[in-house]
Order: structure tokens, then C-alpha cells, then sequence
């Protein structure tokens, strides 16, 4: 029997126990005001003051302020009535959530992959395109572009809709390396399918990974379980960061936090290869944690980019039942400039009911099952995703034995697909306000596809269908721009709901010229 952890958006289950049940967040609405609000308390006649309550405070960047404080129920009671106060919340625990296995592999054991990487020059490489597809490329003049990208471009374009492609080099040779870029040969499918226009359900391994950038320069905060920095597929790239499970010590004694970061920036199995990996232990060896140590997380992720002027990402595989201080936090780190890229959550139901998932600041990432390219059963949905990236079967690195691979499902093997994405987009300095824009733009468009009730059809009606796609690495638009694009690749936007029913227009159509 296999023992699946659908892990996870480390979905969170509400624990409350004798320990934690005094421990609440407060979130002030202005991070100017707490030392008017403890002075203002300081005069009340009571035995129990905030001020000697108060645990920890968090601060992330110039929005958000909270305090963590032991209340008793009279002092809870006056806080919550103070006109300073936003919000108040209990620090509830965050567990793992675990399931029966629903025909997903959860452990398995292969040969450790070999990374072999080679340089394709533009217009050397022609053996990789099949004829047809190089006669294709010449109505469109791109006889100086004939790579795998180019082609897929080339064909989403085919309804006339591109005036033209050239480049920003002119009069280049045709046999100059205009844009040099990598592919990693035996890859994992999540990595292949980040590279691919098209679907990989119908191709046969070994799989290929086309790159051109690798996130250098480049930090990515992990909030997890831990990371096993010592493993060799870091590179040495994996440091220590914030350990806010004291108790446990350092280190990852679960696995997740592990996987997670080397489907991020490993060799073998990350998207982005050179990025720097920063552990911020956030949840013990059962998955759980609690709130205010995520938010000391962020917290400790925002000042450490700040002090030293970084270009960084944290990623969140992590989540909870919606709540307006995590909303607050994420949005304030955003705009503090780190980037969060934050999984959807495995309930199979709408992401809107969750945090950070549901927060505007965040770029939410569902799970796409890329056998059949269908969302995964168990991923999350709804408007709040940007995209969907591959989270059934991810491999990735094994905490207990560096000689296998580790594969699991869940939004939060999605994830840190899509941040090793971000890695490589602020490497090219992209605004990180912009990130999520240029994600959604980039990602293919109308590409999932289901067999789906009356039911589902509802239940889908608000999804956006999107797959994860690292086309801008290789399409670099430093290098090429397109022209006169009518609505078709960043205008059209469907929903699954929409695209099914396009699709049914088109077979409409076709039997009524059937019929003529």
C-alpha cells in the first residue's frame, strides 16, 4: 500500500491545544502605532498589561507590524476592542496533511540521473527540427531563428496574427550565436514540461531541458521543513538561514523542505541551477509549525534581502484557512520587494478559502498532472492561480539516500517549479512587481484539457488555463521582439469552462462543413 503525503500546500489543519491556545497574533493596522497601543494599555487598571504579555513582534517591510503576546482572556478581550488593532488570531498549528494513495506514486527508486548540458547556438542546431517544421519557418522569414522555441512560437502564431519576428541585432549572421542557451539530456518531466510548448503526454523519455539562464545571482528563501544543505546536488549553493523550530534543531528531518528545494535550484533536478538556496526552517519532522513562526520567516527573508541587496523569491509550499494577517504579510513583503511563490493547496476545492494562496501579493501556483496535461485531482483551483505547473510525480532529492530519487505529488512540488521560473526572470531583472504579470503572459495558453461533468464544468468555471512555461528564457526579448500581435498568445485568456466550449464551437463547425 502506498503511503501518499499529498504534500502538500502543507494544507493546514487547526490544532488548538492547552500550550498555544493564550499565544495570539495581533496585527496592528497602522506599524507606527505600537508603542501608542501598549502606553494606551499601560494605563488601564489591570493586573494582565499587553506590554508584559508580549512575546515577539514582527515587522515586514514598511507595511505590516504584529505582536505576538500570551493573552489572557480579559487582555484578549481589550485588545480586540482597541481601534489600533486590525486583526487578531489565534497561533494555530500547521500540520501535513496525509492521504491513501489516489494512483499516484509517492516513494520511487531510479538510477541517479546524469545532468548532461550542452551549448545549442542559433542556427547550428538544425537536426533537432523535423522538415516540415523548418518549411513552416520560412513564410514566416525566421530563417535566422531556427530553434525548438522559434517553431513553437511559429505554430501558436499560425492564424496570421504575427506581422513579423526579427531580431535586435541586425544583419547578424544566421550562424552567429545570437542567444546561447543549455539542455539538460535525460531530464525529469517537470523540467522537460517547463520547456515545452506543447504536451509531453504523447513523447516518449529520455526528455530534454532547454534553459538559457540559471538564476545567478539570485536568492531563494525556502520556508519548510528544512534542507539537507549537505547534499551534493546543492552544490554547495544551500546555506543556513533562520531556524524558528528551536527545538528541533537545524536540518530537515522530514523530507519535504528538501525535495521542495532541489525541484528548485539543484543540478539534477532543478529549474533554476545556479540560483542561491536559503533555508529558513519554519515546520518540525511532522510538518508542523506555527503561524507566527511563518511570519518571522517572511520576516527574517525580507530584512536579510534588504541588508544585503538582493534579488530574491520565497517559496511557500505552505498554506492555511483564509486569514487576513497572513493575507497582510505576503502583500507587504511583495512590496518590500521579495517575490512569493505560494502553492494552491491539495483539498480540491476553491483557492480563494485559503492564505497566502488567496492574497494578491501572492503568485499562486496550482498542480498539473503532466501524463495527460488535466489539473491534478487533488490541486486546488479557481481565479486566485496564476498558473499551473507539473505536481504529480515530481523527482526530486531524497533526504535519507542521496543515490535515489524522491517522487511526490502536490501543490507544493508545483511550486518551486515556477520559483525556479521567478530565479531566472529576476536574474534578467525583471520589477518584482511585474513577475507575476510576465509569468501569466508566458505561460501556454488553453493547453489543459479534461473530460469533465455538468459538475465540473462548473466547478471550473473560474480557472485559468495556463501551464508554466520558460519560453522568455530562450525567446529573450533583449534579443528578438514580435510585432503587431492581435489578442491571441497574451490577450486570449481562458477559462476552462470558455475553452471547452470553444472547443465545442470548433467541432460544430467542422461537422456543419462536414455536412455542406
Amino acid at each position: 500500500m502506498f503511503f501518499c503525503f499529498i504534500l502538500t500546500s502543507l494544507l493546514v489543519s487547526f490544532i488548538s491545544g492547552a500550550a498555544a491556545s493564550s499565544r495570539y497574533v495581533v496585527h496592528l493596522k497602522d506599524p507606527s502605532t505600537l508603542s501608542q497601543l501598549l502606553d494606551q494599555d499601560d494605563q488601564v487598571v489591570t493586573q494582565n498589561h499587553i506590554r508584559a504579555s508580549v512575546v515577539n513582534t514582527i515587522t515586514i517591510g514598511e507595511e505590516f507590524q504584529a505582536i505576538i503576546a500570551d493573552l489572557e482572556e480579559e487582555t484578549l478581550e481589550r485588545v480586540k476592542l482597541n481601534p489600533l488593532v486590525d486583526d487578531v488570531l489565534e497561533d494555530n498549528k500547521v500540520k501535513i496533511f496525509e492521504c491513501f494513495d489516489q494512483g499516484l506514486e509517492t516513494f520511487t527508486t531510479v538510477k541517479h540521473r546524469l545532468n548532461s548540458e550542452k551549448d545549442i547556438k542559433i542556427g547550428v542546431d538544425q537536426e533537432k527540427m523535423e522538415p516540415e517544421n523548418q518549411k513552416d519557418l520560412t513564410k514566416y522569414n525566421l530563417d535566422q531563428f531556427q530553434n525548438r522555441e522559434t517553431e513553437h512560437f511559429a505554430r501558436k502564431f499560425n492564424d496570421g496574427n504575427v506581422e513579423r519576428i526579427s531580431t535586435s541585432i541586425p544583419n547578424e549572421p544566421k550562424s552567429t550565436s545570437l542567444v546561447r542557451y543549455k539542455v539538460q539530456s535525460d531530464a525529469p518531466r517537470h523540467l522537460a514540461r517547463l520547456s515545452s510548448y506543447e504536451s509531453l503526454f504523447t513523447k516518449q523519455p529520455p526528455y530534454e531541458y532547454f534553459y538559457r539562464s540559471s538564476g545567478s545571482g539570485v536568492t531563494a528563501y525556502v520556508l519548510d521543513t528544512g534542507i539537507d544543505i549537505g547534499h551534493p546536488d546543492f552544490e554547495g549553493r544551500a546555506k543556513r538561514g533562520a531556524n524558528l523550530v528551536p527545538e528541533e534543531g537545524e536540518g530537515d528531518r522530514n523530507g519535504h523542505g528538501t525535495h521542495v528545494a532541489g525541484a528548485l535550484g539543484s543540478k539534477t533536478y532543478g529549474v533554476a541551477k545556479e540560483v542561491e538556496i536559503v533555508d529558513i526552517k519554519v515546520l518540525d519532522r511532522t510538518g508542523s509549525g506555527n503561524l507566527s513562526a511563518i511570519l518571522q520567516g517572511i520576516e527574517w527573508a525580507v530584512n536579510d534581502r534588504r541588508s544585503r541587496g538582493v534579488k530574491a523569491l520565497a517559496n511557500l509550499s505552505l498554506g492555511t484557512f483564509a486569514n487576513k494577517i497572513f493575507d497582510d504579510a505576503v502583500n507587504a513583503a511583495l512590496n518590500s520587494g521579495l517575490v512569493l511563490v505560494v502553492a494552491a493547496g491539495n483539498s480540491n476545492f476553491d483557492a480563494s478559502y485559503f492564505s497566502p494562496a488567496r492574497a494578491s501579493g501572492s503568485l499562486t501556483i496550482g498542480a498539473l498532472d503532466d501524463r495527460s496535461d488535466t489539473i491534478a485531482v487533488f490541486s486546488n483551483y479557481g481565479d486566485k492561480i496564476a498558473t499551473f505547473a507539473s505536481g504529480v510525480n515530481v523527482e526530486s532529492l531524497n533526504k535519507d539516500n542521496y543515490d535515489e530519487v524522491l517522487s511526490l505529488s502536490g501543490t507544493s512540488m508545483a511550486t518551486p517549479v515556477v520559483a525556479g521560473l521567478v530565479a531566472m526572470l529576476l536574474e534578467d531583472n525583471t520589477d518584482p512587481k511585474e513577475i507575476k504579470n510576465r509569468i501569466i503572459e508566458n505561460s501556454v495558453q488553453d493547453i489543459i484539457s479534461l473530460n469533465i461533468s455538468s459538475l465540473s464544468k462548473f466547478k471550473y468555471r473560474t480557472t485559468p488555463n495556463r501551464v508554466a512555461f520558460n519560453g522568455i528564457t530562450t525567446l529573450d526579448k533583449d534579443n528578438y521582439f514580435i510585432t503587431n500581435i492581435k489578442p491571441s498568445f497574451n490577450g486570449q485568456d481562458f477559462s476552462l469552462i470558455k475553452y471547452i466550449d470553444h472547443l465545442n464551437d470548433i467541432e460544430s463547425n467542422n461537422e456543419q462543413s462536414s455536412a455542406g
